[in-house]
């Protein structure tokens, strides 16, 4: 069965007194009714029978020797007259000589008389003999100074009269009022505690309370109640933890929100009562509190803690609210300190893997320049570019530079660009050492090479070389026929041809120079292709770690590009996009007179997972798809 709420229960204990102090009002008067109708009946009847025992008649009835004769017609002439409900002479044994009923005349009588016989008069209220409830007075009959008899006058006394006479009805009307009126206000209270109980009884209250206490303190979030005069209404274990305030014993007393002052004994209530801004807190998070103001998921420092901070209003408008309510703001504090521990391992190991996957754009290239190397008869350049790659050179330049270097990175190139039906020109240019050690060329030259290349696979390829057949080849074909039907015609057919040609013709052109500048000479290296062009909205995002246009299953992707770019930073150059018929990348790297810590050393670059960019760099070798995924298509 549903336990009854406060209010029922108020409402039937106000029932019950007033059914009870009605009950005790309406006997309370009667009994004071009866007591004054007892007393003024007394009197009138110990009245009537000194009248009646100092009359004449009764005196000269009791000095003859038959009383009753004269006695009897005079007791019944009284009680008419005098409204009684008998008038009784005696003699002084207690024999009845009168009585209202005759048969009774000579009989005893069963009340009291003695005190009459001993000359005192009184009354009484007794329901002896035939006449009932009645009030009578009882006095002694004198004879020259001698008790000769005893004379008792009663009158009947009715309850009901006496019920009637007390206005019962008058208080049982008043009662009933007053029932109704408290029966509307006792409605009116059970809607204002149904509302601020949500209709409970107190030992649902009880259990409600002692469940939330628990829970309260021991959840692994911090709650703090904040009144909105800024005071500190109520915090559990956890945000007493978080914030090192004195925790709250269970059998401390609750907090009086009417009070204004605070004991100075902070351990009496812990922090309660205190305004936020006398509490010891980093700043943003004090300002956070007095603000009021709502907060999702905002992280602050406390403590030697990272909190992620949650605060919402209390809404006035909420089931339970009342006018008068204590308002104000709650706040959940969480430690995120391990999460961001965590955080951090899993972004080191995050960075572990981007650098494994630019280890894997370098290795193929440089597997690739040191076999056109030997190709080529250039042992020591490739002797050179391997000794980089197991750290065991001091990476200068050979006497020849890096020209043949590149040369074998560009051949190495061009015959993969053959393959895929792309034809590759190169030409390099330079006056004299460039200072630079050979793997930072690699880095560039291959991956800008491979980014054409899928550039222009990504807009159809037209199959290998020996399929689709040379434009040379077409034209110089189409050439001998305008040699044999006619030049003007042939010419022209020749020319349509050309047309034709260089709509499907694929190609790659390689350019690598250096030039004076005022502060130095610069190498420039300029990489153009007949691809699609870079989309404008790509433009600014090409060049970001991880950024692909192409299959987002494929692994690896996203790093050429990204390798070029950081490379030429920490040397002191830039990396420019151009639109022409197609893409045009140039790169240009200061290069000073003399040698300088860059061809010597690699310098350190953090990368933006916080990892050294050549550490990341020092055990791979350049990947021979760098921009395997990198950077656009185009």
């Amino acid at each position: 069965m549903h336990p009854w709420s406060i209010a029922r229960r108020l409402f039937v204990g106000q029932l019950m007194f007033i059914v009870f102090a009605t009950m005790l009002v309406t006997w309370a008067v009667f009994v004071h009714n009866r007591d004054t109708v007892f007393n003024l009946e007394q009197d009138r009847m110990l009245h009537t029978a000194r009248l009646m025992e100092g009359e004449t008649e009764v005196i000269r009835a009791y000095s003859s020797d038959n009383p009753t004769e004269i006695l009897q017609p005079y007791s019944l002439r009284i009680m008419k007259s005098a409204n009684l409900a008998f008038a009784t002479f005696m003699d002084t044994k207690g024999t009845r000589l009168t009585y209202w009923d005759p048969s009774w005349i000579g009989t005893q009588y069963p009340g009291t008389i003695q005190p009459a016989v001993n000359g005192q008069e009184f009354t009484e209220v007794s329901s002896t003999g035939r006449a009932g409830l009645s009030a009578r007075a009882v006095v002694p009959i004198r004879v020259d100074g001698k008790v000769v008899g005893i004379l008792t006058v009663g009158s009947r006394v009715s309850e009901l009269d006496i019920l009637a006479q007390s206005q019962i009805p008058a208080i049982l009307i008043g009662a009933g009022v007053l029932l109704i009126f408290s029966s509307l206000a006792s409605y009116l209270l059970s809607q204002y505690l149904k509302r601020v109980t949500f209709g409970m009884g107190p030992e649902q209250m009880s259990a409600s309370f002692n469940f939330i206490d628990t829970a309260l303190h021991n959840v692994t979030e911090g709650i703090v109640l904040i009144s909105q005069h800024g005071r500190v209404r109520l915090y559990n274990d956890k945000a007493a933890e978080l914030l090192r305030w004195p925790i709250i014993q269970a059998r401390e007393p609750g907090f009086d929100p009417q009070r204004t002052t605070v004991s100075p004994n902070a351990s009496a209530t812990g922090a309660v009562g205190l305004l936020v801004n006398d509490i010891d807190l980093p700043e943003a998070l004090k300002a956070l509190m007095i603000e009021g103001r709502d907060a999702e998921d905002e992280r602050y420092f406390a403590n030697g803690r990272i909190l992620v901070v949650n605060q919402h209003t209390i809404d006035p408008s909420s089931r339970g609210a009342v006018r008068g309510a204590v308002s104000g703001t709650v706040i959940t504090l969480h430690d995120a300190t391990d999460v961001q521990a965590l955080s951090g391992e899993l972004e080191n190991t995050r960075s572990l893997t981007d650098a494994l996957r630019s280890q894997t754009h370098e290795h193929a290239n440089r597997l690739h320049t040191v076999l056109s190397l030997l190709e080529l008869g250039h042992t020591e350049q490739a002797k050179g570019v391997v000794s980089e790659a197991v750290g065991a050179s001091d990476q200068r330049e050979g006497s020849a530079g890096v020209a043949p270097v590149m040369e074998a990175v560009l051949t190495g190139k061009a015959a993969q660009a053959r393959e895929r039906g792309i034809d590759l020109d190169f030409s390099i240019e330079l006056t004299r050492r460039t200072n630079l050690g050979s793997h930072i060329l690699i880095t560039i030259l291959g991956n800008l090479v491979d980014n054409a290349m899928d550039a222009i696979d990504s807009i159809g390829s037209v199959g290998a070389a020996d399929s689709v057949g040379s434009v040379d080849a077409v034209v110089d074909s189409t050439a001998k026929n305008a040699a044999q039907d006619g030049a003007q015609d042939g010419a022209q057919d020749a020319q349509n041809t050309a047309d034709v040609g260089e709509e499907q013709h694929r190609w790659i052109e390689v350019d690598v120079y250096d030039s004076p500048a005022e502060e130095g000479r610069w190498l420039t290296i300029m990489v153009a292709d007949s691809g699609p062009g870079v989309p404008q909205a790509l433009i600014d995002r090409i060049f970001e770690r991880g950024f692909s246009t192409k299959d987002r299953c494929e692994t690896g992707r996203g790093h050429g590009l990204w390798l070029v770019n950081s490379t030429a930073k920490r040397l002191g150059g830039t990396v420019s996009i151009a639109q022409d018929s197609g893409t045009v990348f140039t790169v240009e790297i200061p290069i000073p007179d003399t040698l300088t810590p860059a061809a010597t050393t690699r310098p350190a670059v953090v990368s933006h997972s916080g990892q050294n960019l050549d550490e990341e760099l020092a055990a791979s070798a350049a990947s021979t798809k760098s921009v395997d995924g990198s950077d656009y298509r185009g």
